[in-house]
């Protein structure tokens, strides 16, 4: 047991802080927790993109090498894990994302080991055949071993007790969660080069850009919807590997590209990655999630408590029920875009679009009032509960 009168000591382990859904919310939970807890932060590469605090360490591993070096890598981040541990004489280590679990679990210490899942397994490995079969059993017979396991939906914990045979009572559901502090302060911050936006219409997808983000599906929805709204435009935040394929899509679609503020004129703006979306979020007329797989999509809650509109995918499982519950908001989660239903997609983006304002703002209220279950202080209440060993 630890001292009334001593902060218990709690390491949060990922490989890197860069932009991704998992590594904001180990941002916001060490920003957060600071003092109840003495907090210690651990990557795999110092590679930092969100806000820290509390002590940070670094295993030092390149995860660019792959095979034989891959593995040796691997092992020196096992044993400098352990080492670390050992040193730190942490009262828990808490993990995020699989490759972190893992490494959490074969490095046991005098503390908890809990670990973090952000998707639904079965679904993410299902499609790398041999490999997806492996990692299931490895996932099989190692996360049991963990002291408790954090899902972040109810649809995952049913996975992980399913598919997984872990036991029901090991397995904690914590939502993520929104600082809406956060989001009235930035929301309302100048647009700045971006200025010119606000006199367009425009919807609005944020996140990674990643094949399962499914942006190159929209964009065809997207293409087919502006041949009815001549004067809507689609904002991109965010960077990643899929950048590249989706300028190609837009060109094989004839629309009009926009890579700086310089080109102000264009069908497509792709903005990076920016800090605060917020700003963005409240001048669009939709907010668009086409994702195949999603664990707990933070852009999404983001995107209702900014009251704006949306339309989304249900990422093939049922986690997005869990943040939409009202009926009218429910209208409006359909099957990932493909091409079997992008007339679907296209007929329910223009009745967005067109709504009536009384329909539209009841719809926006009813999905703030469902984003405000996952308000900062109810969720930080369950990870104290889990961490006060």
């Amino acid at each position: 047991m630890v001292s009334r009168n001593k902060k218990i000591k709690v390491g949060f382990f990922i490989g890197n802080l860069q932009k991704g859904g998992a590594e904001r919310i180990v941002s916001r939970l060490l920003t957060s927790l600071g003092s109840q807890f003495e907090v210690h932060y651990i990557l795999g590469e110092e590679k930092i993109d969100y806000p820290v605090a509390g002590e940070g360490h670094s295993l030092g591993i390149d995860f660019s090498k792959k095979g034989l070096g891959g593995i040796q890598e691997s092992l020196k981040g096992l044993w400098r894990l352990y080492q670390l541990k050992k040193k730190l004489k942490l009262d828990a280590c808490v993990s995020f994302l699989n490759g972190a679990n893992l490494f959490n679990i074969l490095t046991p210490h005098s503390g908890k080991t809990i670990i973090s899942v952000r998707t639904l397994l079965s679904a993410s490995h299902r499609e790398k055949e041999l490999w997806g079969k492996i990692y299931n059993l490895i996932i099989c017979v190692l996360y049991p071993l963990a002291d408790k396991i954090v899902a972040a939906t109810e649809a995952m914990k049913e996975d992980l007790v399913k598919n997984y045979f872990i036991r029901e009572s090991k397995v904690n559901v914590v939502h993520n969660f929104i600082d809406f502090n956060q989001v009235l302060s930035e929301q309302n911050q100048a647009l700045g080069e971006y200025d010119f936006l606000k006199e367009k219409k425009f919807l609005i997808a944020v996140g990674r850009l990643h094949p399962a983000k499914n942006l190159d599906s929209f964009l065809e929805v997207f293409s087919k919807v502006k041949q009815e709204k001549k004067d809507l435009s689609f904002v991109i935040l965010g960077d990643g590997q899929e950048k590249q394929n989706l300028l190609e899509t837009c060109r094989s679609l004839n629309l009009e590209t926009s890579l700086s503020s310089k080109e102000d004129d264009a069908d497509v703006y792709f903005l990076g990655n920016t800090e605060n979306p917020f700003k963005y979020l409240m001048y669009a007329q939709a907010f668009v999630l086409s994702s195949t797989r999603e664990g707990f999509p933070n852009a999404l809650l983001e995107a209702m408590a900014c009251r704006v509109p949306v339309i989304t995918s249900n990422f093939n499982n049922v986690g997005v029920y869990e943040i939409i519950k009202n009926k009218m908001g429910e209208k409006f989660i359909l099957n990932p875009p493909s091409k079997e239903n992008i007339k679907l997609w296209m007929s329910k983006t223009l009745l967005l679009l067109d709504m009536e304002i009384d329909q539209k703002n009841e719809m926006i209220e009813s999905n703030f009032n469902d984003s405000k279950k996952f308000s900062s202080e109810s969720v930080l209440n369950r990870w104290e509960e889990i961490l006060s060993l």
